[in-house]
């Protein structure tokens, strides 16, 4: 990390932007890594019958599958 802006400028500046992480408020210091905020919506989801109902709703399942990891 300490050579990162003279190897990889743009990456550099990417994390100086904060875009590798989410904020769920405003407030400060308060972003969250993204693998970290999918696994608080999937656990959201799963809670309490969430995923039953998501596949009786064509549109949200849809958006939960959207929002999901990307394959390698």
């Amino acid at each position: 990390m300490i050579t990162l802006f003279d190897t990889h400028p743009t990456v550099s500046e990417a994390f100086r932007k904060g875009k590798y992480v989410v904020r769920k408020t405003h407030h400060d210091f308060s972003a969250i890594p993204i693998d970290q905020a999918h696994k608080q919506n999937n656990k959201c989801v799963k809670g309490g019958g969430g995923a039953i109902g998501l596949t009786e709703n064509p549109m949200q399942l849809l958006r939960w599958m959207i929002s999901g990891p990307e394959e390698t």
